[in-house]
């Protein structure tokens, strides 16, 4: 039934409302008077009349706020008063460590290498309900000082200010490192002020301006010396050159989480994507980046916490969607996360029997979960240690903790925002957007706190080593023996930092002693990694140890040695009784060059192919590298089985096949096709299960088939169609035909216009001034850049110069130190978005002929040569490495 109603007001507006469904349609029109000229504005509202917000879904009732669930007006407790509204598991103690004026709005603190502890302040998070004003540089980093040792902080110094919605810190090297979107930046205090006084940005690409829920944050030193990332694609190795600034590596990953990253002793990430309280990696996520196409791998990430219950100890009907009929129990309390975020798996001391669980933070629920962590078969289990209960409540609604963090101390510190408002309007729904009006949730802001649990008798001063003023061989005795597990990382950081190869000997003797415990081992081995002292003696060693978690490293860190020493190590790992040790050695045999690999891949298949996990291992490593896989197994000469496939060979077809069309690459479909010309008489079962995948991703008797892009007619692809039935299976012949009508090539009758593209030198050119828009936001329309950021493209040798070293660049990216126009720049340009060689002809052609610059443009043709000769490459390339292309 529908209502309407109208009522006209005195300024000479009509309003009109009706009822459907439970919701109030209000329309609100202009009265015509002296001008024909009327607007209509439409709002709208759930039965509470709150104007409709961006997170309300369409469709969805938001029911009334129960009665019994109303709650008074929520106003900010003082220090004091928060800490006595806690409920804390007996036996331990929580102490204020800091709070405001001292610091504002607290996302991230760090512990640096002298034991002091930095915050970084997200102060324009959310200024109001509406977020107005969110983009204002009132964001900071401070450090703070405990002066008169009684463990409260009483003195924060301001390091870096005017910053806007940052958002991660990190320590490294002598400075910092900060995510301030859309930089990674590299601070430093040259004068010994306190503040930041040179800034270098060592790598761009960071969200979080727009939406800072969802973007980039973390910067957790890993086991094997790279800072981890929450919901960002790339992690980061650093390394000093002698000017003072860094070199970055990044490695691609998936973009797992949402806030926070923690790792165990064994260097295993953990995340918590809101609803999903703690997942994790079977195996380290960046091998699941290499192959997107091809599935990802089993495992990662893996739900590590299957228990997502909450026990709050006050009602939350101020959640964001509380209306939800599954959000809150009938008392009104959170039943299962919805803001999990912060995770931390506890390495400290001073938190009797806590030792290797994991910690969790729910946001909206006011409260921290602890889980004990079990290994079952090599991955970790987590259950809730605490039943119907938790670990830290409050009572009090703005204790919004959002991060933890072990401390040098052995201390649990706890970063609490202390909002009313912790949700963000691009997610806000009307039911809560009510409640933040009635109980005046939107302020105040620039409150923080930050808490340490302990042990209920644990001293308060902090009598943990300095590290920074350690030598050496000191630093390697406090990784050895040190109980507290983010001490040794910082023992390992930093003699990975100082390249310490003085003490290489101690080092080499700590990672092969049996008698360690593997995680200071680990430590040890992957120290040796990070200052270049990995040889194939101490692999060897590693290889043969009776600890699988040994055997298991020892092939990830088998991927620092020349490749032809790799083959050995990895040959007799991937046949490992263990299945773990099995599946990471093919991981890592996946990074080696196709010389080297594709002879262990092919006797890996001939005698595990059934084991499904071995096979999903197999294809991850191969991106790219599919059809020459095929080919290898088509030859006799390497046990090739292509023509006579069992039903495990032909699911490996399946696998191989299934990643080349999803990429769509015309080089790649046309190859594989060819392949099905080329065997269609020797190997006819394979023939027709390449071009059955062909034919279901393509559709071609469906009303609307999908077209494939080839560079042209396949080789043998003509003699198959017009093969009779005496040369060649009827069924390859159907198909192939059926197939051919949604093959689509330059040239070729029928291929529609929009299919044909003009690769002549103007055409070229045309084209890659379209596709330029992809660079424009860094190096902009006039070719000039963004110095000292981005470098010009307009009179650059690398543009205007050898065209293979710009090719290179363009496929697989440039990361290092390059001088431009006098300038010089440090940054990781990520390989280019485009994936076809036409197009990438295009784009070099245009930028090698724009504004001032005049070198011939490039065919793809070369390209294509260039890609063939660079295969099987997955890092970008350093500036030394094309220095053999300079003028």
């Amino acid at each position: 039934m529908v209502c309407e109603h109208t009522r006209q007001e005195d300024e000479g507006f009509r309003i009109r409302f009706f009822r459907s469904g439970g919701r109030r349609i209000y329309t609100l029109s202009m009265i015509p008077t002296t001008r024909p000229a009327t607007f209509v504005i439409l709002l709208i509202l759930s039965a509470s009349t709150a104007i409709a917000q961006n997170g309300d879904r369409a469709g969805e009732v938001q029911r009334e706020l129960p009665e019994e669930w109303r709650l008074p007006p929520s106003p900010p407790l003082s220090p004091e008063a928060s800490r006595d509204a806690f409920v804390l598991q007996p036996g331990y103690r929580i102490d204020l460590v800091a709070s405001e004026p001292l610091i504002g709005d607290p996302v991230q603190i760090a512990f640096d290498s002298h034991g002091d502890l930095w915050v970084v302040e997200m102060r324009g998070y959310m200024p109001d309900a509406n977020g107005e004003g969110e983009k204002a540089p009132v964001g900071r980093v401070v450090k703070l000082h405990d002066q008169d040792g009684d463990g409260v902080m009483d003195q924060a110094d301001v390091f870096l200010d005017h910053l806007i919605l940052p958002r991660g810190i990190a320590p490294a090297f002598d400075g910092l490192l900060l995510i301030e979107p859309p930089n990674l930046l590299y601070c430093r205090d040259t004068d010994g002020d306190g503040r930041a006084d040179e800034t270098q940005v060592l790598v761009s690409g960071f969200a979080g301006l727009q939406n800072p829920e969802h973007a980039g944050n973390g910067l957790r030193y890993g086991i094997d010396n790279f800072y981890e990332t929450s919901q960002h694609h790339q992690s980061f190795r650093l390394r000093k050159r002698p000017d003072g600034d860094l070199d970055i590596e990044t490695r691609t990953v998936p973009r797992h989480g949402q806030w926070g990253v923690a790792r165990d002793d064994f260097g295993r990430l953990f995340y918590s994507p809101n609803s999903d309280p703690l997942i994790g990696d079977a195996f380290p996520k960046h091998y699941s980046a290499r192959n997107p196409e091809a599935g990802g791998l089993p495992g990662v990430p893996r739900r590590v916490a299957t228990d997502r219950s909450t026990w709050p100890i006050r009602m939350n009907p101020g959640v964001n969607r509380g209306y939800q009929k599954a959000t809150l129990r009938e008392d009104g309390t959170l039943r299962n996360f919805t803001a999990a975020c912060g995770p931390e798996v506890f390495r400290g001391t001073l938190v009797e029997g806590a030792e290797g669980d994991a910690f969790v933070c729910e946001t909206a629920g006011n409260l921290v979960k602890r889980y004990d962590l079990q290994d079952r078969n090599g991955v970790p289990v987590a259950t809730q240690v605490h039943e119907r209960s938790e670990f830290l409540a409050s009572t009090d609604e703005r204790f919004r903790p959002v991060n933890l963090l072990t401390g040098p101390d052995g201390g649990l510190y706890i970063v609490d925002f202390a909002r009313g408002i912790v949700q963000h309007r691009i997610y806000m729904t009307s039911w809560l957007r009510k409640q933040v009006e009635d109980r005046g949730l939107a302020a105040p802001i620039g409150m923080g706190r930050i808490w340490r649990v302990v042990d209920e008798g644990a001293a308060v001063r902090d009598d943990s080593p300095v590290l920074a003023r350690m030598n050496n061989q000191d630093l390697v005795e406090v990784m050895a023996l040190n109980p507290n597990g983010v001490v040794r990382d910082t023992a390992q950081r930093l003699l990975v930092e100082r390249q310490a190869s003085d003490v290489g000997g101690e080092l080499r003797a700590i990672a092969v002693d049996r008698d360690m415990s593997p995680e200071i081992r680990l430590h040890a081995i992957w120290t040796l990694d990070g200052i270049d002292l990995i040889d194939s003696a101490v692999i060897e060693m590693l290889v043969a140890d009776p600890d699988s978690l040994i055997r298991e490293h020892a092939a990830r860190i088998s991927e620092s040695l020349p490749p032809h020493l790799q083959s050995g190590p990895l040959s007799k790992l991937a046949s490992d009784e263990v299945d773990r040790v099995r599946i990471q050695a093919l991981l890592s045999i996946g990074e080696l060059p196709s010389s080297e690999a594709m002879p262990l891949f092919d006797s890996i298949l001939a005698e595990q192919v059934e084991d499904e996990a071995v096979r999903r291992a197999v294809v991850n490593g191969l991106a790219g590298r599919e059809i020459a896989m095929l080919r290898s197994q088509g030859d006799p000469r390497h046990g090739g089985w292509l023509g006579v496939p069992g039903p495990a060979q032909r699911q490996v077809i399946r696998e191989l096949v299934d990643p080349v069309l999803k990429r769509r690459r015309p080089d790649e479909v046309t190859a594989l096709l060819a392949l099905a010309s080329e065997r269609h008489t020797d190997a006819p079962g394979a023939s027709l299960l390449i071009l059955d995948r062909v034919s279901a991703k393509t559709q071609p008797d469906a009303k609307k088939p999908k077209p494939m892009m080839l560079l042209g007619s396949p080789a043998g692809w003509s003699a198959m169609l017009g093969a009779d039935s005496a040369d060649c299976d009827p069924r390859i012949t159907e198909t192939a035909r059926s197939v051919d009508t949604v093959l689509r090539w330059v040239g070729r009758p029928g291929t529609t216009a929009v299919t044909e593209i003009d690769t002549s030198a103007d055409g070229l050119i045309a084209r890659g001034r379209r596709l330029y828009g992809h660079c424009m936001t860094c190096h902009q329309a006039t070719g000039r850049g963004l110095p000292p950021v981005y470098p010009p493209l307009d009179e650059s040798p690398f543009v205007t110069g050898d065209p293979e070293r710009l090719t290179r660049i363009l496929l697989h990216g440039l990361q290092g130190r390059i001088k431009v126009d006098g300038r010089v720049y440090n940054q990781s340009m990520p390989a280019a978005p485009y994936s076809s060689d036409i197009d990438l002809a295009a784009v070099m052609s245009y930028i090698r002929q724009a504004w001032d610059n005049s070198a011939d443009p490039i065919e793809p043709a070369f390209v294509a040569k260039v890609r063939e000769a660079t295969e099987g490459r997955v890092q970008p390339w350093s500036p030394e490495e094309l220095e053999e292309f300079a003028d």
